[in-house]
């Protein structure tokens, strides 16, 4: 990201981990890591956040900041390149080159295009 620092990487996990381990549903993930991106990342640049979904609530909530923290989503679905350009400052699938050869590498060409057109980086 071209600094000294941490870079936050987030995602939707996997059902077997959400429901399995912690006992939480896993039925809209994509629904789920848009609306907590739309309040971890407002929390990260040091704003009040309030804001009402399906699966997160915050009213009024802060955070304190010394420096701005990047923010990656795994954002191989059909909804989340989408999220990983409007709200996150990038996706590791979209940034990564060379792309791997193959099925693999044509998925992460099409996040990237994804990413880019969504962000306004296109």
């Amino acid at each position: 990201m071209g600094r000294p620092g941490f870079t936050l990487g987030i995602g939707p996990s996997h059902a077997s981990g959400i429901t399995g381990l912690y006992g939480l549903p896993y039925d809209h993930p994509g629904r789920n890591t848009e609306e907590y991106l739309r309040v971890l990342t407002g929390l990260l640049r040091g704003e009040t956040v309030t804001f009402e979904g399906v699966d997160w609530t915050a009213k009024d909530e802060t955070a304190p900041t010394v420096q701005p923290v990047p923010v990656l989503l795994a954002a191989l679905g059909p909804r989340l390149p989408r999220v990983a350009g409007e709200l996150a400052d990038g996706s590791p699938g979209a940034t990564r080159r060379p792309w791997p050869p193959g099925p693999v590498g044509r998925c992460h060409q099409r996040t990237a295009g994804s990413v880019s057109r969504f962000s306004g980086r296109a």
